[in-house]
């Protein structure tokens, strides 16, 4: 689910955790909310995504480029 986080935040741009649920679990609810948060919150400690903290709520952005993060992938 990871990269499908990524591969949204690539197509559409910057988007909110609320957001990034409703495409990547269309009418997802609660437990979803929490587990794209999660996901974004590791996609964070990776440094794949920035949290714009400084409006509510949070906005997340690729810093990562789709080429480097598939690079990446294949080293791994």
């Amino acid at each position: 689910k990871e990269l499908e986080l990524m591969q949204a935040l690539w197509e559409q741009g910057p988007m909110t955790i609320k957001q990034l649920r409703d495409l990547v679990y269309p009418g997802g609810e609660t437990a979803e909310y929490a587990t794209v948060q999660k996901l974004l919150d590791r996609l964070d400690e990776k440094g794949f995504v920035v949290r714009e903290r400084s409006r509510a709520p949070h906005v997340f952005t690729a810093v990562v480029h789709r080429e480097e993060l598939i690079g990446r992938r294949l080293q791994d």
